[in-house]
């Protein structure tokens, strides 16, 4: 009896180890997008003196990504 609790155990813990990146994956994905939303995010406090350089670069990469 206890080496049938054992190989059940053994074949429970192989199921669930394959199925862990497929669980995984999905969370992966959503906080990537957060971060890449974070960091899409224009900032409200911007140094004036370097503002219209800074401004035409965010353009530029913002096109690019839209294309």
């Amino acid at each position: 009896m206890m080496v049938f609790s054992q190989y059940g155990i053994m074949i429970v813990m192989s199921f669930m180890m394959l199925v862990m990146p497929f669980m995984m994956l999905p969370r992966g994905s959503v906080a990537a997008k957060r971060i890449n939303e974070v960091l899409d995010t224009v900032p409200a406090i911007e140094n004036s003196i370097a503002l219209n350089g800074r401004r035409r670069k965010r353009q530029r990469i913002r096109r690019a990504r839209a294309a």
